[in-house]
């Protein structure tokens, strides 16, 4: 092309306007009479390719690959060396690039399936719950440490430090502590009871399997609240309120089995619960978590809880049970204690109930919607 951007095949305009050696892209010797084009293909051209063109190829331009180049790539070339290390580091840096990228995808791909959604756009958010347990007066605060004297350094254990007001507004604390070892074979162990017949009428065996295969995973929370009877120097009546209380101090988290939107197929508490945007824990084997895995992850509704608490106070010393109602689809603790209010006579002893997933709910007391004791049935104890 010309310099005004018209292109022509008479020779003649080409001469006309590259005479004097000024055109930028002449391409016979005629039209580079000074050696000034800037881009002539021969001599005298500063990108030519011969003699003394800047990016000459042969022995003498500027840019030359042959011998004499300054940054030629043959023989003596000035930067030849220099630059086939260059060109080396260059492909290591590549090669580093992309395998930061792809180890950083798969990172993600972690994540995402760990956190995502059940296809309806609700998710599971834990980061939810815990931001409003820090709300709440600091009532749990996590730190994640290596416990060395395991001689596993890789063995992580979990501590979440309570601290929360029992019934008589004192000011109590206690630390939950599990091994995510542990935390993960009760998992993998739930995820393994098969369910034959209907759920709801073999709780009882569900609970106490769960109940069994952690006994010894929850031992060092028992020991915690322990320490913190002779602490505080409770009676103890008082450690059993304390225990029930820490526990329903911490947020409330439904747990079921299948997507969101199957759970909201049963309508009712479910589907409310979903609608007001609160934390769930979907896709969970039989809709509870067990006792090593509330320690974990502190999330948990009403069976959690009340399985935990069972636990708990049996390795404390206490006669616990689990109550559980069709007709309200709800379980609750039992005790046999000393006490007053609402209770459920089994094997000859008396069992006062105890809600577990709300604040203040005291030995014996229930909530108006769901204290008919006729529909109540202790399954564990």
């Amino acid at each position: 092309k010309v310099p005004n951007g018209v292109e022509t095949d008479d020779p003649q305009y080409a001469q006309t306007q590259n005479k004097e050696g000024t055109g930028a892209n002449a391409s016979n010797s005629e039209s580079t009479i000074t050696a000034t084009g800037s881009e002539s293909k021969k001599q005298g051209g500063c990108f030519g390719q011969k003699g003394g063109e800047s990016s000459s190829s042969n022995s003498t331009g500027c840019f030359s690959t042959n011998a004499g180049g300054c940054f030629g790539t043959s023989g003596g070339g000035c930067f030849s060396k220099l630059g086939l290390l260059f060109s080396w580091i260059g492909r290591l840096l590549m090669v580093w690039l992309l395998v930061s990228i792809f180890l950083g995808f798969i990172g993600m791909l972690k994540i995402w399936d760990k956190g995502r959604g059940d296809g309806d756009g609700r998710v599971p958010e834990q980061r939810e719950a815990e931001n409003k347990v820090e709300s709440r007066e600091d009532l749990v605060r996590d730190t994640l440490i290596i416990d060395d004297s395991d001689h596993f350094l890789d063995r992580r254990l979990i501590t979440h430090h309570l601290s929360w007001n029992n019934y008589q507004n004192t000011r109590l604390d206690t630390d939950y502590k599990i091994f995510r070892d542990e935390a993960d074979d009760s998992k993998g162990f739930r995820n393994r009871i098969s369910v034959i017949a209907d759920k709801y009428s073999i709780w009882g065996s569900i609970y106490e399997k769960l109940a069994q295969q952690d006994e010894e995973a929850i031992l060092k929370t028992v020991d915690e609240y322990r320490e913190m009877q002779r602490k505080y120097n409770l009676s103890d009546a008082a450690l059993a309120e304390a225990v029930v209380s820490s526990v329903q101090e911490i947020p409330y988290v439904l747990v079921h089995e299948g997507s969101c939107v199957q759970a909201d197929q049963q309508g009712g508490f479910v589907r409310n619960y979903h609608q007001s945007g609160r934390p769930c824990l979907a896709q969970t084997h039989l809709g509870i978590q067990a006792p090593a895995e509330f320690v974990e992850d502190l999330r948990g509704d009403c069976d959690t809880r009340s399985l935990f608490l069972y636990l708990v106070l049996k390795k404390l010393g206490y006669r616990p049970a689990i109550m559980v109602s069709m007709q309200y689809g709800h379980a609750i603790l039992g005790l046999n204690a000393k006490g007053s209010g609402k209770f459920k006579t089994y094997q000859g002893l008396r069992y006062y109930t105890w809600e577990t997933t709300a604040p203040d709910f005291q030995l014996g007391q229930m909530h108006p919607d769901c204290n008919n004791m006729n529909y109540w049935e202790i399954v564990l104890n």
